[in-house]
């Protein structure tokens, strides 16, 4: 403990430090060793004046100016550092200012009087470990350079100095200085916990991306009347389909951090990058499917071939449609309405659209060209062209339909193989006949087989002549009207003897005359007559006698 004035001439526990050291009010320090190390207080009660660059260093104590501290020469610097406070009750640099000034305070930090130094950069740097405090609002004044100001957090300082910047999460010596000229940084991590509000509705798009317009962002954690904005980047739906009260996910991004003042703020990290609730809304995709005009024949059906059309909106991303139309009937008409339906394929079972299906008026369908087909029965020869036959056609499977005509006629009456038979008079009825147009007329072939001709014989009775022959009249069962003529060459009775119904053949029928080829006959027959006994006339020649005397 000193009083009076002092100069230190050397350094002040260079070797080994003092236990502390302490100068009594009313006179002047000059040190002029360029340093002073103690292990506990150094307490200046006077001035001090410094003849060359300096450091104080206290392992374990305080420092404290309780005058002023000026330099004594140009370019002294001052590096002052206290395991605990540092204080400066009296101005420095007033008179010679310093060229730079480092202060640090495992402690408190006491701003008392003003700081003026000349230097250039970082010329003035006081880091406090406890509080930066400076009731009576002194100023710094850095020369050409800036007065920085570090402190654990800004709730415990008694700051009074206008800044151009603040810093938080900075800590001295490791974190870079982000803002430019004079700044107050601060230890303290700062994390903004933000909180989504506002809406997020609009109408169905496939994706999960949710509309920030009208999404709004509250927030946790600002310190000392900072002023941060949050921003969202983007933000997504928890599905990306229809609903009501949907979770929406918020990237969220600080904008910016400003202080009361208007300064710039950094430091400011979140403690979420993201911010959720349940503030959403998908609306239903209005899309217009319009029926499409269509014109087919008539198929037994009411399906279209023709796709409708999505009129109005648009299928989101990669979803698709089995959309398909059918008329209003199967029937033959114009004018025919087609209806739309389907569904849209969405992952959601169509749920994500609200589809419109609009009819069409204008379809057709007509009639289709039904082949009636016509196949021959054969008949034997009957002396007519008329013909029986089976009608057939190309329907539809399923339809209705009756089938008849007028009349079938061979091309001529006369026997034949595959001969033409044309049918007219065709008609078509039923329930399904309308949705046909048809042939009235076919063609087809079918046989006429030759008629059995039975050929029968009449014997005449004779009278008893020697032999055996026999006539005979021929008789058959012709069609009325045909040009036939029988024959024969021979008939024989049995036997030549005398006989009622004797046995008569014939043989060698043959069949002649126009309609002859129309036919087949037999050529024997059989029939019965009498052979009568003859009268037999018996005369007698008388021969000549000699008399004899008797009449024999």
């Amino acid at each position: 403990t000193t009083t009076g004035a002092k100069t230190f001439a050397g350094a002040v526990g260079g070797r080994t430090p003092l236990g502390s050291l302490a100068t009594a009010p009313g006179g002047t320090t000059a040190i002029n060793g360029g340093a002073v190390r103690t292990s506990g207080d150094q307490s200046y009660g006077g001035n001090v004046t410094l003849g060359a660059g300096t450091t104080f260093n206290s392992s374990a104590g305080n420092i404290a100016f309780g005058g002023t501290l000026n330099s004594v020469g140009a370019n002294r610097v001052a590096s002052i550092a206290a395991a605990g406070s540092v204080s400066f009750n009296g101005a420095v640099g007033a008179v010679m200012p310093l060229s730079t000034l480092l202060a640090q305070a495992g402690g408190d930090l006491n701003l008392g009087g003003n700081i003026a130094v000349n230097g250039a950069g970082d010329s003035i740097v006081l880091v406090a470990g406890g509080a930066f405090l400076n009731p009576t609002s002194r100023t710094l004044s850095p020369g050409t350079g800036r007065w920085l100001v570090y402190s654990p957090d800004p709730s415990l300082d008694d700051r009074n100095l206008a800044y151009a910047f603040k810093q938080y999460n900075a800590i001295y010596g490791v974190t870079p200085v982000a803002g430019a000229g004079n700044g107050v940084l601060y230890s303290l991590v700062v994390e903004i916990d933000p909180t989504l509000g506002g809406s997020a509705s609009r109408t169905y798009d496939s994706t999960l991306t949710a509309p920030t317009a009208s999404l709004t962002l509250g927030q946790s954690g600002a310190q000392d009347n900072d002023v941060v904005t949050l921003g969202i980047a983007a933000a997504s739906y928890d599905t990306r389909h229809v609903g009501i009260g949907k979770a929406v996910t918020a990237n969220v991004g600080i904008v910016s951090a400003v202080s009361d003042t208007g300064a710039p703020v950094y430091g400011y990290t979140l403690a979420n990058s993201t911010a959720s609730a349940n503030v959403g809304e998908i609306l239903a995709r209005p899309i217009t499917v319009t029926a499409q005009t269509d014109t087919k024949i008539y198929d037994g059906n009411d399906g279209s071939v023709i796709a409708p059309q999505i009129t109005s909106g648009s299928l989101a991303g990669a979803d698709g449609s089995s959309f398909s139309q059918t008329f209003d009937t199967k029937n033959v008409g114009t004018g025919k309405r087609l209806r739309a339906a389907g569904l849209v394929s969405d992952g959601n079972g169509g749920a994500n659209y609200n589809v419109t299906f609009v009819d069409d008026n204008t379809g057709a369908i007509t009639a289709r060209a039904l082949t009636i087909s016509a196949t021959g029965q054969n008949k034997p020869y009957d002396g007519g062209v008329g013909a029986t036959v089976t009608l057939g056609d190309d329907r539809v499977s399923g339809d209705v339909l009756n089938t008849s005509y007028l009349l079938a006629e061979f091309n001529n009456k006369n026997a034949g193989n595959t001969k033409p038979v044309t049918v007219t008079g065709i008609g078509l009825t039923g329930t399904d006949a309308l949705n046909y147009t048809f042939n009235t007329t076919a063609n087809t072939t079918a046989d006429i087989t030759p008629r059995a001709l039975t050929i029968g014989a009449t014997a005449q009775n004779k009278t008893y002549d020697g032999n055996r022959s026999a006539t005979v009249a021929l008789n058959d069962d012709r069609v009325a009207g045909d040009v036939l003529t029988t024959n024969y060459t021979l008939a024989q009775f049995d036997n030549k003897n005398v006989g009622t119904t004797n046995q008569v053949d014939v043989t060698g029928i043959n069949l002649t005359g126009v309609d002859a080829g129309n036919y087949t006959f037999n050529t024997t027959a059989a029939a019965s007559a009498d052979i009568t006994a003859r009268a037999l006339t018996i005369g007698a020649t008388a021969q000549n006698k000699t008399y004899d005397g008797n009449r024999t």
